[in-house]
């Protein structure tokens, strides 16, 4: 732990961040809010987690529901495990193969797209 002592927000912080109207950027601010003042308690109560900690990955993961990450998510698990999807895939590119032109190039498209949803970080 550092000896360079750690503030916590002050009233007016909270003030300003009550006042945007911006929701991710106010869910941003209020998970560094909230981390700040993690560190600040770590200060008094020593190092290990405390409810200020707790309360920052509450934040994180009110985020990503706000941001919409959360169904992102779950529909891509989705998607990625429906064989459905997959035999859609399979077809989508053996169908490709058999034609050429921009039809092709259209069809690959298609299939790079829906190969991305499938396993985007692939």
């Amino acid at each position: 732990m550092s000896n360079t002592p750690l503030f916590p927000p002050t009233v007016a912080d909270v003030q300003r961040i009550a006042a945007l109207d911006d929701p991710v950027v106010r869910n941003l601010q209020i998970t560094q809010c909230y981390y700040e003042l993690s560190q600040a308690m770590a200060q008094l109560t020593g190092p290990g987690a405390n409810w200020c900690t707790v309360a920052t990955w509450a934040s994180n993961q009110a985020g990503q529901s706000i941001r919409k990450e959360d169904l992102q998510r779950a529909l891509e698990r989705l998607v990625r495990r429906s064989q459905d999807a997959t035999a859609a895939a399979q077809a989508m590119a053996a169908q490709g193969a058999a034609i050429s032109g921009d039809e092709t190039r259209s069809l690959a498209g298609a299939v790079d797209a829906l190969r991305d949803a499938l396993s985007p970080a692939a």
